[in-house]
């Protein structure tokens, strides 16, 4: 997440992912309608946000198991680099981890671990 606005009040977490953002897509999301900007080290996340991201963390698991079967990449976008194909299986144990988590975020060093081998 790179920030999050309730109330016309923008929070950012990554003004620099943002930024990258912005000029990719040639879009401006700090365009003044917002009442205040806040740069913040962590976000707090409200129970609506917590759920969104839960279930777009669900969703992605489940496109990377209903690939699989089918011999089909996850096509992703990596910061560097561009669209890049990984194959289905290897991201397999990440997305079984999520959906044992119920799509709650799993530990920095745990998904680090399952995401180690994954080569694109």
């Amino acid at each position: 997440m790179i920030g999050q606005e309730r109330y016309d009040h923008l929070k950012i977490a990554d003004a620099r992912r943002l930024a990258i953002v912005e000029q990719s897509a040639n879009v401006s999301f700090m365009n003044g309608s917002a009442d205040a900007v806040e740069e913040a080290d962590a976000l707090r996340f409200d129970d609506e946000t917590r759920r969104s991201m839960r279930a777009m963390r669900k969703a992605f698991a489940d496109v990377i198991l209903e690939n699989k079967p089918w011999g089909l990449p996850v096509i992703q976008w990596r910061e560097g680099i561009g669209k890049v194909e990984i194959p289905a299986e290897q991201l397999e144990p990440f997305a079984r981890r999520i959906l044992e988590g119920d799509g709650d975020p799993l530990p920095e060093t745990e998904e680090q671990a399952l995401l180690a081998h994954v080569k694109f």
